[in-house]
């Protein structure tokens, strides 16, 4: 499950160990619906994740599209995640911390 938090305006999703491609499906509507209600930034907190299929990267950027590129973070990328981000140009998109 997605932890979700507002940091002074700023919509947090804790993002869970594993995000394989059922995980993604399973938490992609109340993502997104929260994505879309969001006003301002919002971050995905990646410090616990392990593990992510291509469907994660399909929701990072239904995300970006919603709030918008420039609104639009991840962070606590551990490097084996990092990788898969680089390797796709996504970490060029957006602001991969």
């Amino acid at each position: 499950m997605i932890e979700y938090s507002e940091e002074s305006g700023v919509l947090v999703c804790l993002m869970p160990d594993n995000l394989d491609t059922a995980a993604c499906q399973e938490l992609e509507p109340e993502l997104l619906a929260r994505v879309k209600q969001a006003a301002g930034m919002v971050v995905f907190d990646m410090r616990r994740v392990e593990f992510v299929a291509s469907a994660f990267l399909t929701l990072c950027i239904s995300a970006a599209r919603h709030c918008g590129a420039e609104n639009f973070r991840i962070r606590d990328v551990k490097p084996l995640v990092r990788k898969v981000l680089d390797v796709t140009g996504l970490s060029s998109r957006f602001t991969v911390e």
